[in-house]
């Protein structure tokens, strides 16, 4: 995809070079266009009339005229990101800041109309993070660590912070109205129920089905075939359950991830509503 071609471009040259290319503001307009529900070629045909020097606005959708403001620490030493990019003029109807880590993931993204944006910063010259989180949350990721019992040879989460406004996200998904499974578990159940329903489907045509996403940020949706696991990711995790695999017809065995934050399954469940799945939720 384009968005990862971008990025591992700039990693590449960052490795190289010690300084990354200043790609942030473009992936981040493209991040946030498709965070309000713009299709990439609705943004792809809105964006070959803009030129990069558009005063007010990024762009628009609905009517809506979209700002965005973004931050990427490049993860050396005092890289964290302690000043946020303040708007130069009002010319938006809602700002959205972004921030991302080294490797251009999401992990927040807030929101503001412009009228609680000139009352809350008009006359505040420095922006910070802890500012842009007093507005509407769009996206924050919960970070992690893992760790590792080597008597045990075992894995395990730990959460090291709760989102500001929620705790542990409980939400339950159906796709059945009967069965539901929280948002880890979702994807493995919709693609082993695709699976039963299209007996004859090749692993090409299931990664057609469910594809890869730039709109994941790069992320994938991660069906794989089990012998292309390797020994690091089996430590790891990353998959639904190794020991439990799909099998398609063809006796290929399949696993899928079962890394999903909020953003991603956003982007699954899009991808599952295309191919006929109505999805319930229930907190």
């Amino acid at each position: 995809m384009l968005r990862e071609k971008l990025v591992e471009i700039a990693l590449e040259w960052q490795n190289k070079y010690g300084v990354a290319p200043s790609i942030t503001p473009s992936i981040s307009e493209y991040d946030a266009a498709i965070l309000v529900g713009m299709s990439q070629k609705e943004y792809s045909d809105f964006m070959q009339g803009m030129t990069a020097v558009n005063k007010g606005f990024d762009f628009i959708y609905k009517g809506i005229r979209y700002q965005i403001k973004a931050n990427r620490p490049s993860g050396k030493p005092n890289s964290d990101v302690s000043r946020v990019p303040k708007a130069k003029n009002y010319n938006f109807d809602i700002l959205i800041w972004i921030l991302y880590n080294k490797n251009y993931e999401i992990q927040e993204a807030w929101e503001w109309s412009v009228k609680d944006y000139i009352q809350a910063f008009d006359n505040k010259e420095r922006l910070s993070p802890d500012d842009m989180r007093k507005g509407k949350k769009i996206v924050q990721i919960t970070k992690q660590i893992e760790t590792y019992n080597e008597s045990s040879n075992t894995h395990k989460i730990i959460n090291l912070n709760k989102t500001h406004s929620e705790g542990k996200d409980t939400t339950e998904y159906s796709f059945d109205g009967y069965h539901f499974y929280g948002k880890c578990a979702l994807p493995y159940e919709i693609v082993r129920h695709y699976v039963e329903t299209h007996p004859d489907i090749t692993l090409t045509d299931l990664k057609r089905a469910f594809p890869d996403g730039e709109k994941m940020c790069g992320v994938k949706i991660f069906i794989k075939n089990i012998n292309d696991v390797t020994e690091k990711e089996r430590l790891n995790p990353k998959y639904k359950d190794l020991r439990n695999p799909i099998i398609l017809s063809s006796g290929e065995k399949i696993v899928i991830s079962n890394q999903y934050n909020p953003y991603r399954i956003d982007y699954f469940k899009k991808v599952a509503n295309k191919l006929g799945y109505k999805i319930m939720e229930r907190k």
